[in-house]
C-alpha cells in the first residue's frame, strides 16, 4: 500500500498540473514535504519530465528536463511538418487529441507530449491518405504488441510511422471507438470544426464541446488507467479554459453515446484531483469504493501497476455503461477466434518496422 504522504503529494501534483499553478518553495514543502524520487519517476513516466518540471520547479535534474524539452520540441516540429505534408497533398483532415489540445489549452504546449499524431478523416478518404503516406516513406507499425483478441477498434487503425521513426500518424474514421460515434460522428466534428492559427499556418480543430467529449471518451475508454492521464488532464484544462461550453449539447451527446455515467465519474475525478472536494459519485457503495481506488492509483502514479483484473473491474463498475461493457466483451471474444489486424486499407504492402 502506498504511504499516506505519497497520496497527498500525488494529489497536490495533480492539482498543479490541472491548474497550471506550480508548487514551489515553501508552498510545496508545507503541503507535501519532499517528493520521493520514485513518485516523481512514476509521474514523469506518465506525463513526461517537462510537464512535471512546470508543476514542481527545481524538483528534477535540469539536464533531464532540458533533454525532455528538446525531444518534445523535435517531436512537435516533425508532427507539424507531417500534418502540413498531408494538407499540402489536398487531404481534408482534423488533428485531434494531444496535437490540438496542447496548442489551445496548455500554456507550455511543447511540454504536453502528444505521442501519435491523431487525424480524423472521412472513411472514403483513407485510401488516398494512405497512398500519400506510403509515397512519403511511411509504413504500418505492424509489429506493435497486441492483446490476445487482436486489434478490435472500429474507429482507427495501426499507426503509420515515418521513415525516420519520429512520427506516428494514427488515422481515425470515427472520433473514438464505440460508443462515442453513437453521439458524435465524424461529420459532426467536421461540420462544427473551427480554424486556428499555429506557427506553420491555419489548421482545423474540433469545437470545444467536441474536444472535451473526445478527451472524456478516451479517459473512460482507458479506465482511468495509466493511458488515460493525458486525456484526463486535457479534460481538466478544457473545463478551466472554456467557460461558455454548450452544456445542453454536451449532455445530449453523452446520452446518445452511453457516456452519461462515465462523464460524471471523469468530472468527479477532476474535481477531486483539483482538491475541490473529497467526494466521488454517491449513492452506490460499489461505485464509490471503485472511485476511491481509482483516485489512489492516480495519486500514487500507479505504484502497483494496472493489472488486467483491475482494468476489468474498473470498466464494469466505473467507466462504462453495462451495454458498452457487454459489447466490448463480445468484441474481445470474437477477436480470440478472428483477430483483426488493424492495417489501414491500401497499406498491406508496406513493411513492418
Amino acid at each position: 500500500m502506498p504511504k499516506l504522504d505519497d497520496v497527498a503529494q500525488g494529489r497536490a501534483l495533480w492539482r498543479a498540473l490541472l491548474t497550471e499553478e506550480a508548487l514551489a518553495g515553501e508552498a510545496r514543502d508545507e503541503q507535501t514535504r519532499d517528493f520521493p524520487n520514485d513518485l516523481l519517476e512514476r509521474f514523469c513516466g506518465l506525463f513526461g519530465p517537462a510537464l512535471i518540471a512546470n508543476a514542481l520547479p527545481g524538483a528534477l535534474n535540469p539536464s533531464l528536463v532540458t533533454q525532455a524539452r528538446l525531444l518534445a520540441k523535435l517531436a512537435a516540429n516533425r508532427q507539424t511538418e507531417a500534418l502540413n505534408m498531408v494538407l499540402d497533398h489536398g487531404h481534408d483532415v482534423i488533428p485531434m487529441k494531444g496535437f490540438a489540445t496542447s496548442r489551445l489549452y496548455h500554456r507550455d504546449s511543447e511540454s504536453r507530449i502528444t505521442g501519435d499524431l491523431d487525424l480524423l478523416v472521412r472513411a472514403d478518404d483513407v485510401g488516398g491518405i494512405v497512398a500519400t503516406l506510403l509515397n512519403e516513406g511511411y509504413a504500418v507499425a505492424a509489429d506493435l504488441p497486441m492483446p490476445p483478441w487482436g486489434f478490435v477498434s472500429e474507429a482507427s487503425y495501426l499507426p503509420m510511422t515515418s521513415a525516420d521513426g519520429l512520427v506516428d500518424i494514427d488515422l481515425h474514421i470515427h472520433p473514438d471507438c464505440y460508443p462515442l460515434s453513437l453521439g458524435l460522428t465524424t461529420e459532426d466534428v467536421f461540420g462544427a470544426s473551427r480554424t486556428i492559427d499555429i506557427a506553420s499556418g491555419p489548421i482545423k480543430v474540433p469545437s470545444p464541446e467536441h474536444m472535451l467529449l473526445i478527451a472524456l471518451s478516451n479517459a473512460a475508454k482507458e479506465k482511468l488507467g495509466p493511458q488515460s492521464v493525458k486525456s484526463l488532464l486535457d479534460c481538466g484544462r478544457i473545463l478551466a479554459s472554456e467557460p461558455a461550453l454548450d452544456w445542453a449539447e454536451f449532455e445530449e451527446m453523452t446520452a446518445r453515446a452511453y457516456l452519461k455515467g462515465p462523464s460524471c465519474v471523469v468530472f468527479a475525478a477532476i474535481r477531486y484531483l483539483r482538491m475541490e472536494n473529497d467526494l466521488g459519485p454517491m449513492g452506490n457503495p460499489i461505485l464509490t469504493a471503485n472511485f476511491s481506488a481509482a483516485m489512489r492509483d492516480l495519486e500514487n502514479g500507479f505504484a502497483d501497476g494496472f493489472a488486467f483484473n483491475r482494468k476489468l473491474t474498473r470498466e464494469i463498475f466505473l467507466t462504462a455503461e453495462p451495454t458498452v461493457t457487454l459489447r466490448r466483451a463480445k468484441d474481445r471474444l470474437i477477436g480470440l477466434f478472428s483477430k483483426g489486424t488493424g492495417i489501414p486499407p491500401g497499406a498491406e504492402v508496406s513493411k513492418d518496422r
